[in-house]
């Protein structure tokens, strides 16, 4: 199942944090290998921040990340990207900045295929 999430223009804050996903095996006296673990080892993390959202956007966001119970993804073009991919919501925090204000911060990952095949 996908989700579709509200359209908001992230701040220019948001950041990406890459890692292989790797078997380190060690033998011992300082012999080993390093495989790669799965298709697709690179594991992409977006820490996407959203600032000066009216609560109405805010609970949005909120709603959406929700519904998606953390395996159901979403299309999402990253900032400098020519293309969206798919990513689930991890974890977010939602904080008052004034009264009237939120800002919304998320951490997505990139997912390559599609969770629960739709």
């Amino acid at each position: 199942m996908s989700i579709t999430l509200p359209t908001l223009t992230p701040s220019r804050s948001t950041r990406m944090a890459a890692r292989h996903q790797i078997h380190d095996i060690r033998y011992g006296q300082g012999h080993g290998v390093r495989m790669r673990d799965g298709a697709n080892p690179l594991e992409m993390r977006w820490t996407v921040l959203w600032e000066g959202l009216s609560l109405t956007e805010a609970t949005s966001l909120h709603n959406a990340f929700t519904a998606s119970n953390g395996v159901d993804s979403f299309a999402w073009q990253a900032p400098g990207e020519s293309a969206s991919h798919h990513y689930i919501c991890l974890e977010w925090q939602v904080t008052p900045t004034s009264h009237e204000t939120r800002k919304v911060e998320a951490l997505f990952m990139r997912v390559h295929q599609q969770i629960g095949g739709a």
